[in-house]
């Protein structure tokens, strides 16, 4: 959304909130308490965990409004929690000060949020490039040792991306200022957050669905939480795996990461082929599940990005608690 268009929505939004709590100065950038004090605001194409924790971790002097065409409940509270004001096109909204308070918080289907069929800017990551930038996320290692200063033949044995995409996204990576050559030989990835939360978007657009295989029909209700404490035919996802990291969900579907689910399980446990069925099969790409700190399981970042996918509150929650757990540090830039 271009800026002037942001605060054309901004100035309707607090038009219509009860009280007009907040008032516009002569100068149309400034927005003021009715005290007098200047509230700085910020807007948002769309919410997500590293963006939030970023944002509370920023210190400034003047009171912070967030503008954004939906807030979900959870990032709600989270905000709330931190005194951050924020207003959505929804109709959701925070503001407090000394004889006035308002707290709006609802969930909105999917289908009919605002903007939820928008584009966002900048060009997609291709299926082959987030396999690339996948083992670039995780990558722990720092300096020369870091997987973005390997050669093109050693990211292709490591990922088995062809050495054409390899060089490709570097490209592409270089040309969005994700990856900053200081010297010849020396990189480092730059807007890790930014880079992070394109990655999880486009990994659910563009490369999850490709690597879908099979769904099924839950056997029964309680069969997911059945499963989170053993050992699965191939590697968990989604809210299993979800559970299994923070100990906080208790799942409702189940995700198998398998190149071939047994058909001895299937046998076992009665299941029944369904398009719409709530045990999905997919099958994992090249090394995907390497590094992992949970046997078992898929990498965080994956188990992430299958529960954000869902947009459901006590997944984005479990969401939120996994990249505080896990992943943090991963979308921080050096």
């Amino acid at each position: 959304m271009k800026p002037e268009n942001q605060l054309i929505t901004l100035r309707n939004v607090l038009i219509d909130l009860p009280g007009e709590p907040i008032s516009m100065d002569e100068n149309e950038y400034i927005f003021t308490y009715p005290s007098g004090k200047e509230v700085e605001w910020r807007f948002a194409e769309k919410l997500s965990t590293p963006f939030v924790e970023g944002l509370l971790m920023q210190k400034r002097e003047e009171p912070l409004l967030l503008l954004s065409p939906y807030i979900a409940p959870p990032f709600a509270e989270r905000l709330r929690g931190n005194g951050v004001f924020f207003v959505d096109e929804t109709g959701n909204a925070y503001l407090e000060w000394p004889g006035y308070y308002l707290f709006i918080s609802r969930d909105v289907p999917k289908n009919v949020r605002p903007g939820n069929n928008q584009r966002k800017a900048g060009k997609d990551f291709s299926p082959s490039a987030l396999k690339l930038i996948y083992h670039f996320l995780i990558d722990t290692n720092k300096g020369v040792n870091a997987r973005v200063n390997h050669t093109v033949r050693q990211l292709h044995a490591l990922t088995g991306v062809s050495t054409g995409s390899i060089s490709n996204t570097m490209d592409s990576l270089k040309a969005q200022g994700f990856l900053e050559e200081r010297d010849p030989g020396q990189r480092r990835l730059a807007q890790r957050e930014k880079l992070f939360e394109r990655w999880v978007e486009d990994y659910t657009r563009k490369l999850r669905p490709k690597l879908a295989v099979e769904h099924y029909r839950l056997p029964h209700s309680g069969w997911a939480s059945e499963l989170v404490n053993t050992d699965g035919p191939g590697k968990w996802g989604g809210e299993v795996a979800g559970s299994r990291l923070t100990e906080y969900l208790v799942p409702e579907t189940v995700t198998i990461y398998t190149e071939n689910l047994p058909s001895t399980f299937i046998v076992k446990h009665n299941l029944r082929k369904d398009p719409a069925g709530r045990v999905e099969i997919l099958k994992p790409f090249a090394s995907m599940d390497k590094p992992n700190p949970m046997d078992n399981c898929v990498h965080p970042l994956i188990v992430y990005a299958d529960l954000m996918a869902s947009e459901i509150d006590r997944n984005l929650e479990t969401a939120k608690r996994i990249y505080e757990r896990y992943l943090q540090p991963l979308a921080t830039s050096d």
